[in-house]
This record gives C-alpha cells, sequence and structure tokens, in this order.
C-alpha cells in the first residue's frame, strides 16, 4: 500500500539521518533524527495494533421481502480498546441489485457489485452505528460483505487493513402476478372454481393385496402374493383425494442452450411460475415444483415435492428466488426423470420460452400415458406444438394482471 511504503522509506531515511548526524557529530540534527526516529517508531506501533478488537456487525431487517420492498441495513463499528482511532476506512461490498435510498455507491471492481464506504474517527470504547434504506430490486439471494477496515497512525505514515465481519443475505421473492379469471382455462389446470375431490385409486401408492374378484384386471394381479398363498391376488391400491399441479420450469430461454441466455424471459418465466402455483395452493392444490438447474451457490437440484401444507407457499417462493440461469440438465431428459415419481393423475404443466424436438416428444409420451398435461408459454418467440397438446400464452396486463390466452 502506498502509505505504507512511504511510512518505511521515512523510517529509512530517519536512520541515515540519525548515522550522518553521529558521523557529522551534529547535535541538531542528531536531535531532529531522534525526534523523527521516536515518531517513526510510535507510528509502526500503533499501526500494528490500530485494528486490533476492533468490530464490525452488519443487520439486515427483515431478510426476506418481494422486489420493490425496502428493508433496512444497519452497520455497527466498535473500538474495544484504549487506543483511539484518528481515522478508519471502512469499505463493505453490495450487491448492485439493491438500491441504497439517498446514496450513490461507487462501482465495485467485481462485477454486479458496489461499494459501501465510510469515513470516520473513533474514541477509545466508542461505537458508531449507521442505518440505510435498502430498496429490493430483483430477486435472487443478494450477498452482502465481505468488508474491509483500513486505519494507521495519525501522521499518515504507516497503514494496515484486515477483512471484518461475515457476508449476510437478502432473499428477494419473485413478483406474483394475480390471474385475470376471465381469462383462465380453469377446466383443464385448476378444475371447476369449486373443487369437486373424486375418490381415484393411485397406482403408486401401494396399499395390499386381496382375493380375485370377477371383473379384476390381469394387470393388477400380485404373482408373487399368488405363488405364496395358492389362490389368486391383486394388487390394492390407497385411495387418493388430492388435486396435484405440477410446475416444471424450463429455465433454457433459447434453443439450442448454447446460443446463450435471455435474462428478461428467465425472469418472465419465473413471475409466471411463482403465480401460477400461488393461484392453485389459493384454490386447495397440492402443488410441487422442478426447474433443470441448481439454486444459487448450491449443487442442490431444485425440487419441492407436492404439497398444499400453510408452508408450502412460501416454500415455492423461496425455492424460485434462489433459481438461476444455468441449465444443468436438457428439459426432455428431465421430465422423463422427474414424471416416474409423480402422483397418478397430477397435471403437469410446463413453463418454457422454448420447446425443443425432445421436450414435444416427452410431453406427447405424457399425454398418451394418460397425463393431463399443458405448456405456458413465455416470450415473444411463437412455439410450434402439435394438436392435441394445450399450450397457452402467458401476457401480462396493462394493471399488472396475468392473462393466459
Amino acid at each position: 500500500m502506498y502509505a505504507g511504503r512511504f511510512g518505511d522509506l521515512w523510517f529509512s531515511l530517519t536512520v541515515i539521518m540519525l548515522l550522518v548526524s553521529v558521523m557529522a557529530q551534529q547535535p541538531a540534527l542528531l536531535l531532529v533524527a531522534l525526534l523523527l526516529l521516536l515518531t517513526a517508531g510510535v507510528s509502526r506501533l500503533w499501526e500494528r495494533t490500530c485494528l486490533a478488537r476492533m468490530e464490525y456487525t452488519r443487520t439486515l431487517s427483515p431478510r426476506r421481502a418481494f422486489i420493490g420492498e425496502e428493508v433496512e441495513l444497519q452497520t455497527r463499528i466498535v473500538n474495544r480498546k484504549l487506543l483511539p482511532l484518528a481515522w478508519l476506512e471502512l469499505e463493505d461490498e453490495t450487491p448492485s441489485d439493491v438500491a441504497f435510498v439517498g446514496e450513490d455507491l461507487p462501482a465495485s471492481h467485481k462485477p454486479q457489485r458496489r461499494l459501501l464506504r465510510s469515513l470516520l474517527s473513533l474514541r477509545w470504547y466508542e461505537s458508531v452505528t449507521r442505518t440505510y434504506r435498502v430498496r429490493c430490486l430483483k430477486r435472487g439471494l443478494h450477498a452482502f460483505g465481505p468488508a474491509t477496515l483500513r486505519s494507521g497512525d495519525v501522521f499518515g505514515f504507516f497503514d494496515m487493513e484486515r477483512p471484518a465481519g461475515h457476508e449476510d443475505y437478502l432473499l428477494v421473492y419473485p413478483r406474483v402476478l394475480p390471474l385475470e379469471r376471465q381469462s383462465l382455462p380453469t377446466r383443464f389446470l385448476f378444475g371447476e372454481t369449486r373443487l369437486q375431490r373424486s375418490i381415484i385409486e393411485d397406482p403408486l401408492r401401494l396399499a395390499g393385496v386381496r382375493d380375485y374378484a370377477a371383473g379384476d384386471s390381469l394387470r393388477r394381479v400380485h404373482w408373487r402374493a399368488t405363488a405364496r398363498v395358492g389362490r389368486m391376488q391383486v394388487k390394492q391400491f390407497e385411495a387418493s383425494t388430492d388435486l396435484d399441479l405440477v410446475l416444471f420450469l424450463n429455465i433454457a430461454t433459447m434453443d439450442p442452450e448454447w446460443l446463450g441466455a435471455l435474462p428478461d424471459v428467465l425472469e418472465s418465466a419465473v413471475t409466471v411460475t411463482a403465480s401460477l402455483a400461488t393461484y392453485a395452493l389459493d384454490k386447495g392444490f397440492r402443488v410441487g415444483l422442478y426447474a433443470n438447474t441448481n439454486l444459487i451457490r448450491s449443487d442442490q437440484q431444485v425440487k419441492v415435492e407436492p404439497s398444499r401444507e400453510p408452508g408450502q407457499r412460501m416454500r415455492v417462493l423461496e425455492t424460485l428466488a434462489q433459481v438461476n440461469g444455468l441449465p444443468t440438465m436438457a428439459m426432455d431428459s428431465f421430465l422423463r426423470r422427474e414424471t416416474r415419481s409423480l402422483p397418478w393423475g397430477a397435471t403437469v404443466v410446463v413453463v418454457s420460452a422454448v420447446l425443443s424436438q425432445g421436450t414435444l416428444a416427452a410431453l406427447q409420451r405424457l399425454r398418451r400415458a394418460g397425463r393431463r398435461v399443458a405448456v405456458v408459454q413465455v416470450g415473444d418467440e411463437s412455439l410450434a406444438v402439435p394438436s392435441g397438446l394445450a399450450c397457452y400464452r402467458a401476457v401480462e396486463g396493462p394493471n399488472g394482471e396475468l392473462h393466459l390466452a
């Protein structure tokens, strides 16, 4: 650092002056050299102890918010020693996807980062607290920090810096738009306005076996049980009254994927998925969420099992907030893998800006197997969907409502 190099040079010149004054037998010059040497020594000692027992904390309240909302950021610096600090500089990294109300933060050398800077002085055992208002501009898991403290002696000969505190995270939920009721394809995606629950058997849930009765299909025969008891046994499945809506979010925004990504289109897809999930949960559906990507800062696949528990809404929104824009698997392979374990009778809805031939083939296979399948298109590209496969275009209305046309 510049101040440190200047201090070393000053110290070296002082030693040279001391030697010259001794050799030349100049008492006045010797006295000046001793004073300068004493000053340099005090400065060096000050530099080595100035950042000892310094504490920096950062508090976000709340730590979760929606786009457009404001949260409070409070910073606190404490000097827990007798040595006062003539000057202390703080640099705290902040995400560029948030705005500090009334502040214009300079850009960092790191991409998508800005610097929150403060310059202050601290007496012994003094603390300074500052409060900022932060507006959330974009969904995501936003990291605040790390921070750097820098200080030195009062003369400016030497300085020192060190990292302080730890990273804090702000989770910003995606936008949730109200669905315009007149445009909803309710019979296919959401059933009737008043849910009519019917008892059906779920072939993925084996409850046990029973004796064969006239009219039972041979496909239900449990051959191992038949061989064990010596008479025909058939499988008996659990009854299910749940209405399931499983949302598959396709992260790819261009076909083929190596052409790149369209961030605005991806955000539209995330918004549509969040809006559909919220509406379906309000109507009493069990809602699940799958996406062919990982969570931000994680290698965990995006996968939320179908449920209508009270915490499912926040679970889905928190997951969508952390979706990144890098597909980890082709959508057709992802559909084949994940739909095998879905409840029977669940409606599969794919939210996507593009549909490859492989994805269309996977959807057709699901439809022929008896699944209810639909595609909700986002973006401006027109998708070529074969007849028989339900497809709806998601359009945001002038008043912020979501239309499915």
